[in-house]
């Protein structure tokens, strides 16, 4: 992460909505080095994983994950 961020020309893009920003007040936003989501980076690279709305064991969900798996839309629009 500390690589990809000095990689570039960073741009944090905060999202519209929702509002409230999440059930615990927190700002979500869009992480962007030279205009690519660094989310999908990190998705792409086995770094992290798209968050699916549940808790899951990160060691057996990384076994079971093939690297071409991240469906997180990589297309920045705002």
């Amino acid at each position: 992460m500390e690589q990809l961020l000095g990689s570039g020309s960073v741009d944090i893009r905060r999202n519209a909505h929702p509002d409230p920003p999440d059930r615990y007040g927190r700002t979500l936003a869009r992480v962007l080095v030279e205009g690519e989501d660094v989310a999908c980076v990190l998705i792409k690279e086995g770094y992290a994983r798209q968050w699916t709305g549940r808790r899951e064991d990160w060691c057996t969900s990384l076994d079971e994950r093939k690297p071409a798996e991240a469906t997180l839309s990589c297309a920045v629009t705002y």
